[in-house]
């Protein structure tokens, strides 16, 4: 049965399709959108002396680490990745080993992205709509590797 007439929680939002979830030491949320998860060498330009054509051929180089941002939206009690950040403004924690596991509707496993030594950097947060209670947070954090499975 059906309350159509009730007002909806507060705290509840209905789960996207697919979502991240970040497990480690310090944090366990999930998050819905993200960006940085990808493992991948630089370009690196090579010509060889004695090749007849003056052309420079492309070729993998030194693998490029960059920066994973993930963005969910928070209500105001929610504070793990503020916590997460603040072990590390404090000298209280080392990098960690986090997994960032994208999770079906169902809550099954799809893709698991381990990631070594990862630290938050920093944490933005957007007002929706100007209310009180609900934000959008965004936690960038730098990392020294990646490894990717599918579960």
């Amino acid at each position: 049965m059906t309350n159509e007439g009730s007002a909806p929680s507060n705290n509840v939002l209905p789960k996207e399709k697919f979502y991240y979830q970040i497990e480690g030491p310090s944090v366990i949320a999930t998050f819905q959108e993200e960006a940085g998860l990808h493992v991948g060498p630089e370009n690196t330009n090579y010509r060889s002396e004695n090749h007849r054509v003056l052309t420079v051929f492309k070729m993998p180089g030194i693998a490029k680490l960059g920066s994973i941002t993930l963005k969910k939206v928070v209500f105001k009690s929610d504070n793990k990745s503020k916590d997460w950040l603040n072990e590390f403004k404090m000298n209280k924690s080392n990098r960690e080993t986090v997994t960032i596991t994208l999770m079906e509707e169902s809550g099954v496993p799809s893709m698991i992205w381990t990631i070594f030594n990862a630290c938050p950097i920093k944490i933005a947060d957007y007002d929706l709509n100007n209310s009180d209670e609900i934000h959008i947070e965004s936690i960038e954090f730098v990392h020294e590797g990646i490894t990717i499975s599918n579960s």
